[in-house]
Protein backbone atom coordinates (compact mmCIF):
# COMPACT_ATOMS: atom_id res chain seq x y z
CA UNK A 1 0.00 0.00 0.00
CA UNK A 2 1.34 3.44 -1.12
CA UNK A 3 0.71 6.44 1.11
CA UNK A 4 0.31 9.42 -0.21
CA UNK A 5 -1.13 12.91 0.90
CA UNK A 6 -4.05 11.15 2.15
CA UNK A 7 -2.91 9.02 4.70
CA UNK A 8 -3.69 11.50 7.72
CA UNK A 9 -7.08 12.34 6.46
CA UNK A 10 -9.29 9.83 8.70
CA UNK A 11 -12.36 10.17 5.68
CA UNK A 12 -10.05 9.08 3.05
CA UNK A 13 -9.77 5.45 1.93
CA UNK A 14 -5.96 5.44 2.32
CA UNK A 15 -6.14 6.38 5.97
CA UNK A 16 -9.17 4.11 6.72
CA UNK A 17 -6.98 1.36 4.78
CA UNK A 18 -4.12 2.11 7.11
CA UNK A 19 -5.84 1.49 9.77
CA UNK A 20 -6.89 -1.51 8.67
CA UNK A 21 -3.71 -2.72 7.93
CA UNK A 22 -1.96 -1.33 11.07
CA UNK A 23 -3.55 -4.05 12.85
CA UNK A 24 -1.34 -7.28 10.56
CA UNK A 25 1.57 -4.88 9.80
CA UNK A 26 2.80 -2.38 11.21
CA UNK A 27 5.80 -1.95 8.98
CA UNK A 28 4.23 -1.35 5.58
CA UNK A 29 4.23 2.01 5.63
CA UNK A 30 6.55 4.95 7.13
CA UNK A 31 3.86 6.78 8.52
CA UNK A 32 1.89 4.44 10.30
CA UNK A 33 3.48 6.01 12.79
CA UNK A 34 2.40 9.10 13.05
CA UNK A 35 -0.86 7.79 11.95
CA UNK A 36 -1.01 6.82 15.24
CA UNK A 37 0.10 9.70 16.60
CA UNK A 38 -2.50 11.92 14.88
CA UNK A 39 -5.14 13.11 16.84
CA UNK A 40 -8.84 11.87 16.79
CA UNK A 41 -11.88 13.53 15.76
CA UNK A 42 -13.46 15.76 18.51
CA UNK A 43 -15.02 14.08 21.17
CA UNK A 44 -18.56 15.14 22.56
CA UNK A 45 -18.81 18.16 24.50
CA UNK A 46 -18.81 16.88 28.24
CA UNK A 47 -21.01 18.05 31.04
CA UNK A 48 -20.80 21.34 32.75
CA UNK A 49 -18.64 21.55 35.72
CA UNK A 50 -19.97 22.76 38.94
CA UNK A 51 -20.46 26.47 39.60
CA UNK A 52 -17.50 28.25 41.28
CA UNK A 53 -18.08 30.78 44.33
CA UNK A 54 -20.39 33.95 43.80
CA UNK A 55 -17.34 35.83 44.97
CA UNK A 56 -13.75 35.76 46.34
CA UNK A 57 -12.96 37.49 49.66
CA UNK A 58 -13.09 41.02 50.00
CA UNK A 59 -9.93 42.65 49.11
CA UNK A 60 -8.31 45.50 51.75
CA UNK A 61 -9.88 48.76 51.97
CA UNK A 62 -8.16 51.24 49.51
CA UNK A 63 -6.55 54.54 51.09
CA UNK A 64 -8.96 57.83 51.18
CA UNK A 65 -9.05 59.67 48.15
CA UNK A 66 -9.17 63.08 48.74
CA UNK A 67 -11.42 65.59 49.76
CA UNK A 68 -13.71 66.91 46.47
CA UNK A 69 -14.35 70.55 46.01
CA UNK A 70 -17.31 71.93 48.75
CA UNK A 71 -21.12 72.63 47.47
CA UNK A 72 -22.24 75.13 45.36
CA UNK A 73 -22.81 78.39 46.82
CA UNK A 74 -24.91 79.28 49.64
CA UNK A 75 -28.69 79.01 48.73
CA UNK A 76 -31.16 82.21 49.80
CA UNK A 77 -32.22 82.20 53.76
CA UNK A 78 -35.95 81.17 54.11
CA UNK A 79 -39.17 82.81 55.78
CA UNK A 80 -38.99 82.95 59.38
CA UNK A 81 -41.21 80.57 60.80
CA UNK A 82 -43.93 81.52 62.61
CA UNK A 83 -43.39 82.46 66.53
CA UNK A 84 -43.40 79.36 69.01
CA UNK A 85 -45.20 78.47 72.15
CA UNK A 86 -44.10 80.78 74.85
CA UNK A 87 -42.40 78.70 77.38
CA UNK A 88 -42.59 78.62 80.93
CA UNK A 89 -41.17 81.61 83.50
CA UNK A 90 -37.71 80.14 84.12
CA UNK A 91 -36.56 81.00 87.92
CA UNK A 92 -35.28 84.62 89.24
CA UNK A 93 -32.13 84.69 88.42
CA UNK A 94 -29.49 86.24 90.80
CA UNK A 95 -30.48 89.71 92.29
CA UNK A 96 -27.75 92.47 89.68
CA UNK A 97 -25.04 94.53 91.12
CA UNK A 98 -26.68 97.63 92.30
CA UNK A 99 -26.55 100.55 89.26
CA UNK A 100 -25.55 104.36 90.33
CA UNK A 101 -28.05 106.72 91.81
CA UNK A 102 -30.01 108.00 89.52
CA UNK A 103 -30.02 112.04 89.27
CA UNK A 104 -32.75 114.08 92.26
CA UNK A 105 -36.10 114.35 91.35
CA UNK A 106 -38.00 117.73 91.21
CA UNK A 107 -38.99 119.06 94.06
CA UNK A 108 -42.04 117.65 95.68
CA UNK A 109 -45.46 119.86 96.12
CA UNK A 110 -45.12 121.97 99.42
CA UNK A 111 -46.87 120.32 102.36
CA UNK A 112 -50.31 122.19 103.67
CA UNK A 113 -49.63 123.98 106.71
CA UNK A 114 -49.24 123.04 110.43
CA UNK A 115 -51.39 123.93 113.55
CA UNK A 116 -49.60 127.12 114.44
CA UNK A 117 -48.22 127.54 117.87
CA UNK A 118 -47.90 124.44 120.76
CA UNK A 119 -51.39 123.08 122.68
CA UNK A 120 -53.30 125.55 124.16
CA UNK A 121 -52.05 126.12 128.11
CA UNK A 122 -54.51 125.45 130.85
CA UNK A 123 -57.58 127.66 131.18
CA UNK A 124 -57.08 130.34 134.61
CA UNK A 125 -58.96 130.26 137.15
CA UNK A 126 -62.58 131.34 136.96
CA UNK A 127 -62.75 134.87 138.08
CA UNK A 128 -64.57 136.51 140.48
CA UNK A 129 -68.57 136.79 139.74
CA UNK A 130 -69.59 140.12 139.15
CA UNK A 131 -72.77 141.52 140.51
CA UNK A 132 -76.21 140.37 138.59
CA UNK A 133 -79.61 141.13 139.38
CA UNK A 134 -81.39 138.66 140.79
CA UNK A 135 -78.36 137.10 142.78
CA UNK A 136 -79.42 137.26 146.87
CA UNK A 137 -75.07 136.73 147.41
CA UNK A 138 -72.22 135.71 145.81
CA UNK A 139 -68.53 135.91 146.66
CA UNK A 140 -65.25 133.43 146.41
CA UNK A 141 -61.62 133.52 146.86
CA UNK A 142 -58.32 132.77 145.05
CA UNK A 143 -54.60 131.39 145.24
CA UNK A 144 -52.32 134.27 143.67
CA UNK A 145 -49.27 132.20 145.25
CA UNK A 146 -48.21 128.66 144.93
CA UNK A 147 -48.37 125.63 147.41
CA UNK A 148 -46.39 122.64 147.57
CA UNK A 149 -47.42 119.20 149.12
CA UNK A 150 -46.42 115.56 149.60
CA UNK A 151 -48.33 111.67 148.85
CA UNK A 152 -50.89 111.46 151.19
CA UNK A 153 -54.51 110.23 151.90
CA UNK A 154 -55.95 112.61 154.06
CA UNK A 155 -57.00 115.97 153.26
CA UNK A 156 -55.18 118.87 152.93
CA UNK A 157 -57.16 122.89 152.81
CA UNK A 158 -55.66 124.70 149.73
CA UNK A 159 -54.87 128.02 151.02
CA UNK A 160 -56.51 130.33 149.43
CA UNK A 161 -55.27 134.05 150.08
CA UNK A 162 -57.34 136.75 148.33
CA UNK A 163 -60.95 137.58 147.93
CA UNK A 164 -63.08 137.85 144.94
CA UNK A 165 -66.06 141.16 144.89
CA UNK A 166 -68.59 139.49 147.17
CA UNK A 167 -72.13 140.33 148.35
CA UNK A 168 -73.62 138.60 151.55
CA UNK A 169 -70.42 135.85 151.73
CA UNK A 170 -67.64 137.06 152.91
CA UNK A 171 -64.28 135.04 152.70
CA UNK A 172 -61.21 134.82 155.11
CA UNK A 173 -59.32 132.09 156.43
CA UNK A 174 -58.80 130.08 153.54
CA UNK A 175 -62.79 129.83 153.26
CA UNK A 176 -66.02 131.16 151.97
CA UNK A 177 -68.47 131.55 154.36
CA UNK A 178 -71.91 131.44 153.58
CA UNK A 179 -74.43 133.27 155.91
CA UNK A 180 -78.00 131.90 154.44
CA UNK A 181 -78.87 128.89 153.55
CA UNK A 182 -80.14 127.91 150.48
CA UNK A 183 -79.50 126.57 146.94
CA UNK A 184 -76.25 127.59 145.32
CA UNK A 185 -74.23 127.28 142.50
CA UNK A 186 -69.97 126.33 143.21
CA UNK A 187 -67.55 126.55 141.12
CA UNK A 188 -63.82 125.89 141.29
CA UNK A 189 -60.80 125.31 139.30
CA UNK A 190 -56.53 124.15 140.73
CA UNK A 191 -54.01 123.39 138.14
CA UNK A 192 -51.33 121.61 140.14
CA UNK A 193 -48.29 120.14 138.87
CA UNK A 194 -47.40 116.39 139.97
CA UNK A 195 -43.46 115.27 140.33
CA UNK A 196 -43.89 112.10 138.95
CA UNK A 197 -47.38 110.04 137.82
CA UNK A 198 -50.26 109.73 140.04
CA UNK A 199 -53.63 111.02 140.44
CA UNK A 200 -54.74 114.07 142.84
CA UNK A 201 -57.95 113.84 143.60
CA UNK A 202 -60.12 117.69 144.40
CA UNK A 203 -63.42 118.74 146.30
CA UNK A 204 -65.08 120.92 148.45
CA UNK A 205 -66.16 120.48 151.78
CA UNK A 206 -69.05 122.16 154.02
CA UNK A 207 -67.80 122.37 157.44
CA UNK A 208 -66.40 118.66 158.11
CA UNK A 209 -68.37 116.70 155.10
CA UNK A 210 -66.90 116.57 151.36
CA UNK A 211 -69.88 118.18 149.69
CA UNK A 212 -71.86 115.33 147.32
CA UNK A 213 -70.74 115.71 143.65
CA UNK A 214 -67.83 117.83 144.26
CA UNK A 215 -64.78 115.98 143.85
CA UNK A 216 -62.74 115.42 140.58
CA UNK A 217 -59.45 113.93 139.43
CA UNK A 218 -56.19 115.21 137.81
CA UNK A 219 -54.82 111.81 136.03
CA UNK A 220 -50.74 111.93 134.61
CA UNK A 221 -48.76 109.20 133.58
CA UNK A 222 -45.78 110.62 134.29
CA UNK A 223 -44.64 114.03 135.98
CA UNK A 224 -46.17 116.83 134.23
CA UNK A 225 -49.30 119.92 134.96
CA UNK A 226 -52.97 118.99 134.53
CA UNK A 227 -55.89 121.13 135.51
CA UNK A 228 -59.25 120.00 137.05
CA UNK A 229 -62.73 122.72 136.41
CA UNK A 230 -66.09 121.99 137.73
CA UNK A 231 -69.26 123.57 138.47
CA UNK A 232 -72.35 121.99 140.36
CA UNK A 233 -75.81 122.60 141.79
CA UNK A 234 -75.92 122.39 145.51
CA UNK A 235 -78.38 122.73 148.58
CA UNK A 236 -76.16 124.27 151.49
CA UNK A 237 -76.96 125.27 154.97
CA UNK A 238 -76.55 128.33 156.65
CA UNK A 239 -73.82 129.39 158.78
CA UNK A 240 -71.25 127.16 156.85
CA UNK A 241 -67.63 127.23 155.79
CA UNK A 242 -66.93 126.18 152.19
CA UNK A 243 -62.97 125.51 151.64
CA UNK A 244 -61.70 123.89 148.62
CA UNK A 245 -59.46 120.89 149.52
CA UNK A 246 -56.83 117.79 148.05
CA UNK A 247 -58.57 114.59 149.35
CA UNK A 248 -55.57 112.44 147.97
CA UNK A 249 -53.03 112.27 145.91
CA UNK A 250 -50.82 109.13 144.76
CA UNK A 251 -47.57 110.98 143.33
CA UNK A 252 -44.51 109.82 145.51
CA UNK A 253 -42.62 112.75 144.91
CA UNK A 254 -45.83 115.05 145.45
CA UNK A 255 -46.29 118.37 143.55
CA UNK A 256 -47.10 122.16 143.34
CA UNK A 257 -50.36 123.63 143.16
CA UNK A 258 -50.34 126.82 140.62
CA UNK A 259 -53.51 127.97 140.43
CA UNK A 260 -56.84 127.76 142.10
CA UNK A 261 -59.85 129.51 143.32
CA UNK A 262 -63.61 128.89 144.27
CA UNK A 263 -66.89 130.59 144.45
CA UNK A 264 -71.05 130.39 145.30
CA UNK A 265 -73.66 132.04 144.30
CA UNK A 266 -77.08 131.87 146.42
CA UNK A 267 -79.55 130.81 143.45
CA UNK A 268 -82.72 130.11 145.35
Amino acid sequence: MNCNNNCGDPSSSTYQNAMNKINTDQQTCPFINSVISMPGPTGPTGPTGPTGPASGPTGPTGPTGPTGPSGGPTGPTGATGAPGVEGPTGPTGPQGIEGPTGPTGATGATGPIGPSGGPTGPTGPTGATGPAAGLNAYGGMYLTTSQNFQRQDTPITVELDSTMEDYRITGSNNAIQIVEGGVFEITYSLVATLNSAGNLVVGVKENDRVVPGTSGTITLEEAGTGMIVKNMIVKLLGSSSLTLVLLSTTSEQGGTINQASISAKLLD
